[in-house]
């Protein structure tokens, strides 16, 4: 991990004082990211605001993810915005994949978690961390200094 973070700290991908919406699944990818943001933190004044999706694909093992994920942020001091949907229902009313559609789901998410931030005047550089999710809400002008 100290590979990753010092790639991160000699990048120009994340500043100081930056506003982070995270995702957090709870598999590898995102508690890596989470990991290594975490311990940025203290260092780079930086503010995380993680976000949790349930599509409620896989019963019993995604309400499990939701509870480590929520139990770890608020071991960490952090509040998780957790968002539950019904991805297969979703999919077939939008004639899409449940993949098309989960990944519209998660970027709705982002995009409330940002504006409801935003809403609170927290307007000091949000960028989600996710580079995709980062490109759309940047693309709708979400209060980014």
């Amino acid at each position: 991990m100290n590979t990753v973070v010092d790639a991160v700290r000699n990048s120009s991908l994340i500043r100081e004082h930056q506003h982070i919406v995270i995702g957090l699944s709870g598999g590898p990818d995102s508690m890596c990211l989470f990991n290594v943001l975490k311990s940025l933190s203290g260092e780079l004044d930086l503010k995380l605001y993680p976000v949790h999706v349930n599509h409620k694909i896989r019963p019993g093992e995604a309400e499990a993810d939701q509870a480590f994920v929520e139990r770890l942020c608020r071991e960490s001091g952090l509040d998780c915005y957790s968002v539950e949907f019904d991805c297969r229902a979703a999919a077939e009313a939008r004639g899409e994949t449940t993949e098309e559609t989960g990944r519209w789901m998660r970027y709705e998410a982002f995009r409330a978690r940002a504006e409801a931030l935003c809403e609170q005047g927290v307007d000091r550089g949000i960028s989600p961390s996710r580079w995709p999710i980062m490109r759309t809400i940047r693309q709708r002008r979400l209060c980014f200094a």
